[in-house]
């Protein structure tokens, strides 16, 4: 479901001029940060800032601005 749910996000992202952070952290505070936030984290993966989700979890990135396949 999280990998469902960001890929959502990057592909509508895609589609359209590249979203900022605003637009596509409102879309995670809403679906994902409920989890994805903090130091307990699953898999380190902390959405809740634009540095924290460029940052990635415990197996590297899963943002990469312009780039709707990134994981």
């Amino acid at each position: 479901m999280r990998g469902l749910a960001l890929g959502l996000c990057l592909q509508v992202g895609a589609a359209v001029a590249e979203p900022s952070f605003t637009e596509v952290g409102a879309i995670f505070a809403e679906n994902c940060v409920k989890c994805h936030s903090g130091a307990g984290a699953p898999m380190g993966l902390d959405l809740s800032s634009h540095d924290s989700a460029l940052a990635g979890g415990w197996t590297g990135p899963v943002v990469e601005p312009g780039n709707a396949d990134s994981p």
